[in-house]
């Protein structure tokens, strides 16, 4: 499907791709977004950068976990281009067990 709207608006896609190293406000922007998406994904980076997010009052910060991972109805990737540090993604979904004991 070839979109009509020059901006993309009526696409079934969006990116949210950083221009420089550092705090963009990306993650911000991808929380936002990933409320209402079936697919979020981290494609590049390490545990170094992050976001946290606040919801109903509890903090959640996540260095490797996208942003979708509040959203549960949203499937959540992490790509390869990821350096994953086990022991930080395993804290990571070990603290979203309060939200949702199947993480």
């Amino acid at each position: 499907r070839k979109p009509s709207n020059v901006d993309g608006s009526d696409s079934p896609f969006c990116v949210v791709l950083g221009a420089q190293w550092g705090d963009e406000g990306k993650g911000k922007l991808v929380d936002i977004l990933a409320q209402d998406v079936q697919v979020c994904a981290r494609f590049n980076g390490g545990a170094n950068a992050g976001h946290t997010l606040l919801v109903d009052g509890k903090k959640y910060a996540f260095h490797l976990l996208p942003c979708g991972m509040i959203n549960k109805a949203c499937k959540n990737l992490i790509g390869n281009g990821v350096v994953v540090h086990i022991p930080t993604l395993m804290k990571e979904l070990d603290a979203l067990k309060e939200f949702d004991p199947q993480a």
